[in-house]
């Protein structure tokens, strides 16, 4: 969910507040740095451990009644190891205890999901029912413990909420790690990280959130939580919130500024949920300083204007699965406008999420002329449903709602995807896209779609076109370019149209005496800033001998992301013994780099994106990690010796003079002034081609030495 230090903070409640526990009486709570003394007051439910009733599912909500209520927010706060080993949930309660709501005002919490607390009142051994209201924080009952990532724990809580705590307005903020469309929201740490999935939250919404009057029943819901703001996220709210607030990217920082959204609304308890919502995007981007703030961004989408974009959307998906199963090339002009968009923690260092801007990926394939029926219709829809956005520079292009993209290359993940409603010919063109062939459901939906992008026209019938194999590019031939100075890749004009993305990889070649043909290859980084013909099919190398440093070690860097002004690499990087992937920018003016943080790759089977963008702190150690490439293929080698490892605060080594520190010396390192004169240095470049569906071919090596200055085809 939320990117902060790693540093737990502990200190749940400031000492001029006081926390009433209605479960016991009067007693002295203590944190862990130190002693708060609770004030034992009647909370006004029934029984002490009764809290109220909680409907059966399906029960239609009487909007009507308020109890004089102005706002209520229903918190659903899943603890995850996010506040096992952070306590990022004990530090958002902190900023929540800094207000005094007023009367009308109150927040009802449901805690759980973390195997431990970082601080000493919350117990991951329940399910805890919390109401705070003006400065006093309430324990209303112990619930049994039970999975937070299941729609029947929310459930029962949504149903107790709208049963027991009505009010004019009402807010529903879920807490944790985000999962985007495919990987879903709040991981509880105590069942196996399982998340609610989009048709969970589906189902809970229509469980428990259809009104007596017919009117949405929230005013608000929000994400605090990586990567959620998705068309697919929104549409689930359909008929039931009139407003969402949530961010496409993953959230760096401390996520939401709790104390500097609840201040507004306790002085303006009148507020609208647009209104409140604007103030969270406020709040959380003026929160964003220096590194921060080019990876942020937040949307506020108003659901009532969704169903235009919707029909927009789903049309867009007849569109291109009518298209891409006639023609092969149509695929791989759509992958390359993917490739090309805004998207979101995405490359072979990070792990993927899928997550791509639709807007942006829209306009990419316009300029191409891909969507010429809902192009332009999609945009204008989603236009007037993004109320408000905000964002930093490394996102320009963000247009405030994402959808799915198959970055990885995964069937499973296309599985996943189908499981949604959003989009049924979108969903088949991506199972197409995957698998090459329609599966029965999709030969059947795709006379629905001819039949929608026609106007209902009887049609003769839709030819679909097989993609050929493209297994024959692994290990493919380099040929020499005309000029006789660089390496090439010349497949024509069938095969160029089919692929999304071409990267180079350069690796320095390190032969043994006795052994030319099976050197050591180690990997340098990957790069598209290249001569790339996808028309004709010829990609040409632009080898420059140079690569990235930071400090004293040589990394391997990936592009991530391409925005105007701003680019993101990915560096795979271990710190303390813990892989992450250094985010890098690089100005595109200046073309200077800088290290926005560390961040924690995807977890492979949730898809979860990383937790924090940890920040560097004296004392620790920073290894490289080493990519080789082998006959037997790609290896990673995370190196511990100290000729590739740094140490914050000490002298960074040989010939440097100053210590290490977050900003240390990040730059590319020419070879030509970083080696000995008169000495031949080799090396080896290599193209990775991406095609429609994900899949990668790496093709055959071509060799350049370099001697003074003056660099060479071949082995010298």
């Amino acid at each position: 969910m939320r990117e902060e230090s790693m540093k737990p903070r502990k200190k749940l409640l400031s000492l001029i507040l006081s926390i009433i526990l209605v479960l016991s009486s009067s007693m002295l709570l203590t944190s862990c740095e130190g002693a708060i003394r609770g004030v034992l007051t009647d909370p006004g439910n029934s029984e002490p451990g009764d809290p109220g009733k909680t409907p059966e599912n399906g029960t239609i909500v009487d909007d009507s009644k308020t109890s004089g209520e102005s706002w209520v927010i229903y918190w659903y706060l899943c603890g995850s190891d996010l506040e096992t080993k952070q306590g990022s949930a004990t530090s958002d309660l902190n900023e929540m205890l800094k207000v005094t709501l007023p009367k009308g005002v109150t927040i009802i919490i449901q805690t759980g999901g973390s195997d431990k607390w970082q601080n000493d009142v919350m117990d991951p051994n329940y399910r805890q029912i919390w109401r705070y209201s003006g400065d006093t924080l309430t324990l209303l009952d112990n619930w049994p413990k039970a999975n937070m990532g299941d729609e029947a724990t929310l459930i029962e809580f949504l149903n107790y909420c709208n049963a027991n705590h009505p009010a004019e307005k009402r807010m529903l903020l879920f807490w944790d790690h985000g999962g985007g469309s495919l990987g879903g929201v709040c991981n509880d740490q105590q069942y196996g990280m399982k998340s609610l999935s989009l048709p969970a939250l589906e189902r809970a919404m229509a469980a428990t959130s259809t009104t007596k009057s017919g009117k949405p029943l929230y005013d608000l819901v929000g994400f605090d939580a990586c990567l959620m703001a998705s068309i697919d996220t929104a549409a689930v709210f359909k008929g039931y919130a009139r407003y969402m607030v949530a961010s496409q990217e993953i959230e760096p920082g401390q996520g939401w500024q709790y104390t500097n959204f609840l201040k507004p609304l306790a002085d303006n308890p009148k507020m609208t949920g647009a209104d409140l919502g604007k103030v969270i995007c406020d709040s959380y981007m003026a929160s964003m300083t220096g590194k921060y703030k080019s990876l942020a961004t937040l949307s506020l989408i108003d659901i009532t204007k969704i169903e235009p974009l919707l029909k927009a959307y789903q049309g867009f998906g007849d569109e291109v699965l009518i298209y891409g199963t006639k023609d092969p090339q149509y695929l791989g002009a759509y992958g390359r406008a993917a490739q090309a968009a805004e998207n979101y923690y995405n490359s072979p260092s990070t792990g993927y999420t899928n997550m791509v801007d639709l807007g942006d990926l829209v306009a990419q394939g316009m300029k191409e002329d891909l969507f010429p029926l809902y192009g332009s219709i999609l945009l204008k829809a989603l236009d007037d449903c993004v109320a408000y956005k905000v964002g930093g520079d490394g996102h320009l292009r963000a247009s405030g709602l994402s959808c799915f993209y198959n970055f990885s290359g995964r069937e499973d993940k296309v599985k996943l995807l189908l499981t949604l409603r959003t989009n049924p010919g979108f969903n088949y063109f991506n199972d197409f896209m995957s698998k090459g062939k329609l599966s029965p459901e999709g030969e059947e939906y795709i006379k629905v779609a001819s039949a929608n992008i026609t106007s209902g026209q009887t049609t003769t019938g839709h030819e679909v076109v097989q993609p050929m194999s493209l297994d024959f590019l692994e290990g493919y031939q380099l040929s020499v370019s005309p000029d006789g100075k660089q390496w090439q890749l010349q497949l024509g004009p069938e095969v160029g149209g089919q692929l999304a993305a071409v990267y180079m990889t350069q690796a320095g070649y390190y032969p043994t005496e006795d052994n030319w043909d099976e050197p050591l290859l180690l990997l340098q980084g990957m790069t598209n800033f290249f001569p790339h013909d996808f028309e004709n099919g010829i990609f040409t190398a632009d080898f420059k001998n140079t690569w990235g440093y930071f400090g004293t070690m040589q990394i391997y860097m990936e592009p991530m992301n391409s925005s105007d002004g701003k680019d993101l690499y990915a560096v795979p990087i271990v710190i303390n013994d813990i892989r992450y992937s250094l985010i890098v920018s690089q100005n595109l003016r200046t073309g200077e780099f800088e290290v926005l943080g560390a961040a924690l790759p995807v977890e492979n089977k949730s898809g979860m994106a990383g937790k924090e963008l940890y920040q560097f702190k004296t004392g620790d150690r920073i290894h490289q990690v080493q990519r080789f490439l082998l006959p037997e293929g790609y290896i990673d080698f995370e190196s511990g010796t100290r000729f590739v490892d740094m140490v914050i605060g000490e002298p960074a080594g040989v010939n440097y003079d100053e210590t290490v520190d977050f900003s240390f010396k990040l730059k590319q390192i020419t070879g030509d002034s970083h080696w000995t004169m008169n000495t031949w240095y080799y090396y080896a470049i290599s193209f990775v081609m991406i095609d429609y569906a994900g899949n990668t071919y790496v093709s055959d090596v071509g060799f350049y030495c370099v001697y003074n200055n003056n660099v060479y085809l071949g082995i010298g």
